[in-house]
């Protein structure tokens, strides 16, 4: 997972920054909605 970050910021600085930018944003909304879903997920499970 972490080399897969680091590939996606290299790919990321040939982008214009204002593309990069906003991937960066979707990239954080998605990785909190996974949090969220995975915090979901175990308090379902103590149930």
């Amino acid at each position: 997972m972490h080399g897969g970050l680091a590939e996606m910021e290299s790919t990321a600085v040939f982008a214009s920054p204002a593309d990069s930018a906003l991937r960066l944003m979707r990239n954080q909304k998605c990785m909190s909605r996974i949090a969220d879903s995975a915090i979901l997920a175990s308090e379902t499970n103590k149930i």
